[in-house]
């Protein structure tokens, strides 16, 4: 019969002329199984929640999220973005309130995903947002509003895409990089106390 076997009589493996799916099908099945055992392994690399919203957005690289009624306070991992000014009457670094506005435009009030990679310092959850399938912190670099940056507490990050994404956005101009004189965000806080 095409599509299937009988076991040889006496087999000890089911009655004589007992049906058996063909080898193939069983790859199948067992191939489908892989891939959702895959699929739920992934879940550890990247919290899927439906419950994570962004309610604020301090700067171009801090959010708060909300976690079921809990506070969090999140700081995108492997990027760095410009300044905003940390008192009354001092100056913004360039780009600070751009990159501000274009986190808060792919994420306020939007449920995101996030991968963590623990804490830094100050205590804020280091980790990649996700709203749907952008990688938001990948999107403020290829923008040209934040520049990669090593965290040691984030040292399982793959900073290759990002390192291209801001040769990319170098080479073009984008963003920050349109100016003459550039001054990264950690020469400015040196400069400016921070």
């Amino acid at each position: 019969m095409p599509g299937f076997f009988q076991l040889p009589p006496g087999s000890g493996r089911g009655r004589e002329g007992t049906r058996v799916l063909r080898s193939g099908r069983l790859r199948l099945v067992g191939l489908l199984l892989a891939t959702v055992a895959v699929i739920a392994g992934m879940a550890g690399t990247r919290a899927f929640a439906a419950d994570l919203q962004v309610t604020r957005v301090f700067d171009g690289e801090t959010l708060e999220i909300d976690s079921g009624g809990k506070k969090i306070a999140v700081r995108l991992a492997g990027v760095d973005a410009p300044e905003p000014a940390r008192f009354a009457g001092d100056e913004d670094q360039p780009f600070s309130v751009s990159a501000r506005s274009l986190l808060a435009t792919y994420t306020l009030n939007r449920v995101v995903d996030l991968r963590e990679y623990g804490r830094d310092a100050d205590g804020y959850l280091l980790a990649e947002v996700f709203v749907g399938d952008r990688n938001i912190n990948l999107a403020l670099v290829q923008a040209g509003l934040a520049e990669v940056v090593e965290r040691p507490a984030a040292e399982d990050l793959n900073l290759a895409p990002y390192r291209r994404a801001e040769a990319e956005a170098r080479s073009a101009r984008r963003g920050m990089w349109m100016q003459e004189r550039y001054i990264s965000p950690a020469q400015w806080r040196r400069l400016h106390g921070g």
